[in-house]
């Protein structure tokens, strides 16, 4: 980028996997992304955590189609919460 060039953008998001599907779905609603990523933006094949319902918001703001989502969850788990027992006394 030229130092001179004015850039224009409706939303800069912050890479990660959530973030280039925040980033793909503003795109799909013709919003002008900007993405900063640390590294060099390529495809790859990697490990992430997502619920159900969020999943399902992905897919229906059209970055995923439902026919997608099997291939896309490998593993499924029940919802659970974990945490530290409080010490009394």
């Amino acid at each position: 980028v030229n130092e001179n060039e004015q850039l224009d953008f409706d939303v800069i998001v912050c890479g990660g996997t959530i973030g280039i599907f925040m980033a793909t779905a503003l795109q799909l609603k013709n919003w002008k992304v900007c993405v900063v990523e640390r590294g060099k933006l390529v495809g790859r094949q990697q490990d992430w955590n997502i619920s159900e319902k969020e999943l399902d918001e992905v897919i229906s703001e059209g970055v995923f189609s439902e026919a997608d989502k099997d291939e896309i969850v490998s593993r499924k788990f029940n919802p659970m919460r974990a945490g530290f027992k409080r010490k009394e006394g």
